[in-house]
């Protein structure tokens, strides 16, 4: 059998030829870097949901449409049109991309939690 982590062995309970039962611990392993990880993966989460957050509320922040006559007449009311058309598009994206982000970090952060966990 063997451990699901590695790091430095600070302390090792058994010496060879030891009777052990499942379940012992046999040793300890310094887990000062998984608890780093967790730190510095909960701080990537925190991260990309305020960027999610800021995004979204610029995006509610911002004026509501012009009609074609405040814009100079139909012609140029449908390039703004087109022009809020690709914006919303690009902040769609940007948003996806953010709660990719998202989804990504908290699965690292799952990882970084079961490593701390795991028996050491």
């Amino acid at each position: 059998m063997s451990s699901n982590v590695t790091g430095d062995l600070l302390s090792l309970s058994v010496k060879e030829g030891d009777h052990v039962v499942r379940g012992q611990v046999l040793g300890q392993i310094d887990k000062r870097l998984y608890e780093t990880q967790v730190t510095q993966y909960r701080g990537t989460v925190a991260s990309a949901r305020a960027q999610i957050a800021q995004s979204t509320s610029h995006r509610a922040g911002q004026a509501g449409p012009r009609t074609g006559e405040e814009a100079g007449g139909r012609a140029a009311g449908e390039h703004v049109d087109l022009d809020k058309a690709t914006t919303r598009s690009r902040w769609r994206g940007r948003l996806a991309s953010q709660k990719e982000l998202v989804a990504q970090s908290i699965g690292q952060l799952d990882t970084a939690l079961y490593n701390l966990s795991a028996p050491r």
